[in-house]
């Protein structure tokens, strides 16, 4: 299936709004929203390391291969 970059705007800005949107439907506890932000915090930190990986080793001219 193919999608078109209007699709997937879509799409992302529904997943967005939605994400910004539960958390307003029901009183959350202190610790389960430390326990969301804290998951949240880990995701992006995730993302953002696996997407900089790459670039770094061919930015130092390591072999990704080799541990």
């Amino acid at each position: 299936m193919s999608w078109s970059l209007a699709q997937a705007a879509l799409l992302l800005g529904g997943v967005a709004y939605l994400g910004a949107v539960v958390p307003l439907w029901r009183a959350w506890s202190e610790r389960s929203l430390h326990l969301i932000l804290s998951l949240a915090t880990g995701v992006f930190l995730a993302t953002l390391f696996l997407d900089l990986l790459p670039e770094l080793t061919r930015e130092v001219d390591l072999d990704p291969r080799v541990p």
